[in-house]
């Protein structure tokens, strides 16, 4: 009796190991899951601040982009009027400033000229001397089309300043940029038809007979021939610049030079019509064979 008294379990050890053996499924107390908890809490807090202040920098830096692009535009559009008028004293005033936005060698926006190619363009020779004496632009600098002020000067004979004195500006400007190293024979790719020489332009668009003996003085290739075979010759003929032509014949251009197609500055002026061109030609010819 004794015996199957002591075999017996105690009613209070079962339900103390009922308590010590929870069955296996069930997840076991942790105290630290309270602090983990709160630990993940605080991680996203303060990445949803850093997403915030990046998200404000990014923001601000926009602003303060887009501010200064327009800044560089209004700088730009005052130059640009200033050129136009020949506003000396508001182009020294921006580019005295060291804090200036705009470059004395930026590249308009519109056009891709520098501040120098324009003044060139427009022939006014105050602006020029200042742009190169007082702030240094570079008599070479080239427009995104590779346009220099020097060809920008010879293009100037069919612009608004092509007047008796806007003509002796820009033998002037001419003279001032090739005193002051600008080059009278740019390289190119000779494939491209776009690209032309400073004496190129000057007899397509009919200047003096002074500008051209000037740019064959410093070294123009009188019969240089671009893409397609034109000579200034021939350019000249072609756009009914009798005063080109002349000149040119009279600084040694060859009569006999011809197009990629085989055509020569007699040709092209009979088929356009250039009845002055043809019998100054003829006569020339003439001479030749005299």
């Amino acid at each position: 009796m004794l015996t199957s008294m002591a075999r017996r379990p105690s009613p209070h050890v079962h339900h103390m190991n009922g308590l010590h053996h929870q069955p296996y499924h069930s997840k076991p107390f942790n105290d630290d899951d309270d602090d983990n908890e709160e630990e993940r809490d605080a991680r996203r807090v303060r990445s949803r601040i850093l997403a915030n202040k990046l998200s404000e920098s990014l923001l601000n830096r926009s602003s303060s982009t887009s501010s200064t692009i327009n800044k560089e535009d209004s700088i730009e559009q005052r130059v640009k009027t200033a050129i136009d008028i020949c506003d000396i004293d508001t182009l020294r005033k921006i580019y005295s400033q060291s804090s200036s936005l705009i470059s004395i060698e930026r590249r308009f926006k519109s056009g891709g000229w520098t501040v120098l190619i324009h003044a060139a363009y427009s022939c006014h020779f105050s602006l020029v001397s200042l742009f190169v004496l007082e702030f240094g632009a570079d008599v070479n600098s080239k427009s995104s089309e590779q346009m220099t002020p020097l060809m920008a000067c010879c293009m100037s004979s069919h612009s608004k300043s092509a007047t008796t004195s806007g003509n002796d500006d820009q033998l002037s400007i001419c003279r001032f940029l090739l005193e002051h190293g600008a080059h009278i024979e740019p390289s190119f790719d000779t494939s491209d038809e776009k690209m032309m020489t400073p004496l190129m332009l000057a007899a397509r668009f009919g200047s003096s007979s002074a500008l051209i003996h000037l740019l064959v003085k410093y070294g123009a290739k009188i019969d240089r021939r671009d893409a397609k075979g034109w000579c200034p010759l021939i350019m000249a003929t072609q756009h009914g610049h009798l005063g080109s032509v002349e000149a040119l014949i009279k600084y040694g251009a060859d009569l006999k030079s011809t197009t990629n197609n085989g055509l020569t500055a007699l040709d092209i002026a009979r088929h356009l019509k250039h009845e002055a061109i043809v019998q100054f030609l003829l006569g020339e010819e003439m001479k030749s064979v005299s």
